[in-house]
């Protein structure tokens, strides 16, 4: 998933600690957190892919070099 809104992460904050203060039941862990960039500095801040940076900042610099060789021609 390329982007994860702060109520989601909110809610699944919530979930985890629900899951962790009950004796009865197994730890929810969140898997692919790592692979997330908080976009601000709350914990429950938006989140999007690494992967979907780094595309955005290849497709930002291919566009550059399209627009350098356009202006060259």
């Amino acid at each position: 998933m390329p982007l994860v809104d702060n109520t989601t992460c909110d809610f699944l904050y919530a979930l985890q600690e629900e899951f962790s203060s009950s004796d009865q039941g197994p730890d929810l862990v969140i898997e692919g957190w790592d692979r997330m960039r908080p976009l601000s500095g709350h914990e429950a801040s938006r989140r999007v892919a690494l992967i979907a940076v780094e595309n955005l900042v290849i497709s930002a610099r291919a566009e550059e070099e399209v627009q350098a060789a356009q202006t060259t021609d």
